[in-house]
């Protein structure tokens, strides 16, 4: 230890052990037995270079001399030579133990140290070093076991070192006052940060802590939103009233979750917990879900906390079972209407009109807040885009909003661009793909979602309609009328031109049984959506068909609304899809009025009030009307093709009503196929055959001969 200007020379004995693991221990010799472990050198000597500073720093200026490495210190080997045998072992001639000594020159004595054996002796200047070493070797081995002998082997991963410190000790004045009589300052503690402070003061809240979550403790990781801040301002306004309870109603993806994230992020001087329903009545209490309720509301009184319920709807029903209606609205009942409690919930008009239905009351403690979408989307999505893990460019942005116009809900375009974006930047995250994402990225991925071809949405992509009528025409033998209306439906969606409030095309495909009416609509749905269904590879996977046959008796209505496995059902699992209703005049006239929802406005309700959004299918309705009836005109110069037209034409127009008639875009007649379609589709079917996994995975070869294929023909 030397003394010089600012801080004192400390040269600290240390014994370094590197074990065969590739590990390594070091071991401070000296009044404080520190140690250190790791796998990295560097990093365990550090390690122990930050221990012992702090002990030095801590250690009365009267002791410090015993951190130093004394002068004269010398390391003597001493050769053990029995410290190795062990019992009926015969030749022992060439074992023996090396063990390294630390000797110290004190007075008229030597302290000797053995780092190996954590042990130490006291010996006089004269006395034999190594007699003595070997003795209190031998005496610390008796009965140890080979492997525990050959470990404290000098040579064997050991060794003595010096680590060289700087250190400035603490001075005298330190140790007076509370700390007078010390040797050893207690270890510093790190100042409380005004948020702890704050949390020591806090009522404590042990049933919200463990059935909710406490949405200001972790204010970062909302979501929050941006451009909201009158609705977010008004909304903290009308917490602030003692007893506020206020439900956020608004249609899905209008940013009602958003809006609550932000209110509760600038949210000052109060406390939030969001708990649901659902976490009310965990059974994670001996008391039950009462119990849990009560000590919840009982802590949120206490704390003057604001309660994050979620939908409120699901408290009516939360907590029920056999034997017993107590639900966790009727508990809070008496809560909300004392005004003890401050609530913010959320759920959509839908959801706040089932709970007004059943029970009025219950609805009566809340205030809806209706939120409605941000008449300037465009900031707010520029915003957004620049705070995405991988950001996104203007265009980028601006194909986000024009899709979500054409394509999204009417009601929250800017939810769908939103979730649009962040989908779009998680996935480019995933793939490790450079920013920023522009135009073509997002319509890429929008196609991927839909199964709509690039070429429909994509300006840079010419659509030739030749291509488009070949690969209709290859599906369609014999139907040339019916090829042109799909192609012309393919031109329209391309330029943007169809109706944005209804479907994106309605066709009567009329004619009778086996001419490819339903292959019409096969083709349609494999060319515009692509993709094959999972139990019928024939079929595309964004088609969705119901047979009106199934429908024509008085609970059609039912059937066709079921919540699980109706109509509304499907197009809301499958949006972007071709919806086929098959033999439409079976139907019972009362599918009729709900087809003109479809038709008329693009949407349809089912039993419990859930609407599906038509405006990105295309309805497809088949019939037979007018074919039974249909007599060819006798005579010459007369055009079969247009008499059956103007007959179907005229069938249709009687059967339907006049307002389901209108709404259909197009009424497509399919003439009887000819010798030569038909021969051209019994190819195309046996050949079909052939290709069959069945055959191929017994190499079995299937030869048709021709004539038996005009046979079947």
């Amino acid at each position: 230890m030397s003394r010089t200007e600012g801080p004192l020379r400390f040269d600290v004995s240390i014994q370094v052990h590197a074990h065969p693991d590739g590990s390594f221990t070091l071991r401070a010799l000296g009044p404080a037995p520190l140690v250190a472990w790791s796998t990295d050198p560097e990093s365990v000597r550090e390690d122990l270079e930050l221990a012992l500073i702090d002990r030095i720093e801590r250690t009365h200026p009267s002791l410090l001399h015993r951190f130093q490495t004394p002068r004269g210190r010398e390391v003597v080997r001493v050769e053990v030579g029995s410290a190795l045998k062990l019992a009926g072992e015969e030749d022992q001639s060439s074992r023996s133990l090396d063990v390294d000594a630390l000797v110290e020159p004190d007075l008229a004595h030597l302290r000797v140290r053995l780092p190996a054996f954590d042990a130490s002796l006291w010996i006089g200047q004269d006395d034999d070093l190594r007699a003595a070493v070997r003795e209190l070797v031998e005496r610390m081995l008796e009965g140890a076991t080979l492997p525990v002998r050959l470990e404290r082997q000098s040579g064997s991963g050991l060794s003595l070192q010096v680590l060289p410190l700087e250190v400035e000790p603490a001075s005298l004045e330190a140790f007076t006052g509370e700390h007078a009589g010390s040797m050893l300052l207690p270890e510093p503690v790190p100042a409380k940060t005004e948020e702890e402070k704050e949390r020591e003061k806090r009522v404590p809240t042990p049933t919200l802590d463990r059935l909710g979550m406490e949405w200001t403790e972790h204010r970062d990781a909302l979501v929050g939103a941006w451009g909201r801040e009158g609705e977010v301002a008004e909304l903290l306004r009308m917490l602030e009233r003692p007893g506020a309870a206020v439900v956020v109603v608004g249609p899905p993806l209008a940013g009602k979750s958003a809006v609550i994230e932000q209110a509760v992020k600038v949210l000052e001087g109060r406390r939030a917990w969001f708990l649901d329903a659902s976490r009310l009545v965990h059974a994670g209490s001996m008391a039950g879900w009462r119990g849990q309720t009560l000590a919840a509301v009982h802590e949120l009184g206490e704390a003057e906390g604001l309660w994050l319920i979620g939908d409120p709807l699901p408290l009516l029903d939360a907590g029920k079972h056999v034997g017993s209606d107590m639900n966790v609205s009727q508990v809070l009942k008496p809560f909300l209407s004392n005004g003890q409690l401050r609530v913010l919930g959320e759920c959509s008009e839908a959801a706040w009109g089932r709970l007004e239905a059943k029970d009025a009351g219950f609805a009566r403690l809340f205030t809806p807040w209706r939120l409605t979408p941000p008449a300037e989307p465009r900031p707010i999505l520029e915003k957004l885009a620049a705070t995405l893990p991988v950001p996104v460019a203007s265009d980028g942005v601006d194909a986000a909003m024009e899709l979500a116009v054409r394509y999204g809900p009417r009601d929250a375009r800017l939810g769908t661009a939103a979730h649009f974006l962040r989908r779009l930047a998680a996935e480019a995250r995933a793939l490790g793909l450079p920013g920023p994402l522009d135009r073509t990225d997002v319509l890429r991925r929008f196609c991927a979602e839909t199964g709509l071809p690039e070429i429909l949405v994509r300006d840079d992509l010419p659509l030739d309609p030749e291509s488009v009528r070949q690969a209709f025409a290859s599906a369609l033998v014999g139907q040339d009328d019916a090829v042109e209306r799909l192609v012309d439906l393919v031109a329209v969606i391309k330029g943007g031109m169809s109706d944005l409030d209804r479907p994106l095309g309605s066709f009567l495909f009329v004619g009778p049984t086996g001419v490819g009416k339903t292959e019409a609509a096969k083709a349609l749905a494999r060319w515009l959506f692509g993709g094959r269904g999972a139990d019928d590879p024939r079929t595309p996977a964004r088609l969705v068909r119901f047979d009106m046959s199934e429908l024509s008796g008085p609970d059609c209505v039912a059937r066709l609304l079921d919540p699980s496995a109706g109509l509304v059902a499907a197009v809301r699992r499958r949006p972007f899809s071709v919806v086929l209703l098959d033999e439409i005049e079976k139907a019972h006239p009362a599918v009729f009025d709900l087809l003109l929802q479809v038709l008329g406005e693009a949407r349809l309700s089912d039993a419990n009030g859930t609407v599906a959004d038509f405006r990105n299918t295309v309805v497809l309705l088949t019939s037979n009307l007018g074919i039974g009836t249909f007599r060819r005109p006798t005579g010459f110069g007369g055009d079969p093709g247009a008499a059956l037209q103007q007959h179907v034409l005229a069938e249709v127009e009687r059967f339907f009503r006049p307002e389901l008639f209108n709404r259909i875009d197009q009424v497509v007649p399919f003439a009887s196929l000819g010798a030569d379609a038909i021969g051209h589709i019994a190819h195309r079917e046996v050949a079909g055959v052939a290709r069959r996994p069945g055959l191929r995975t017994r190499g079995v070869a299937l030869e048709v001969d021709p004539a038996a294929v005009a046979w079947l023909a």
